[in-house]
């Protein structure tokens, strides 16, 4: 019994703590540089931060939603 309780233990553990690491993974190249208080150095983001857009390229491209 004292088996099945520690697993569960570990197991939310473990649950809990990769959550974060998960949302690490969509950051994109603008947001990791923000976060450095740096400006992304990549010539596309350059260009887009010049015309006061966001780079679709690395940040995707962001679909507008309608009010219907």
């Amino acid at each position: 019994m004292k088996f099945l309780h520690l697993f569960s233990v570990i197991a939310c553990s473990l649950a809990v703590l990769s959550g974060p690491a998960f949302a690490l993974e969509h950051e994109t190249c603008c947001t990791r540089a923000k976060a450095a208080g740096k400006v992304c150095e990549h010539k596309c983001c350059e260009k887009a931060r010049k015309d006061g857009k966001v780079c679709e390229k690395c940040n995707g491209k962001k679909e507008k939603k309608e009010d219907k």
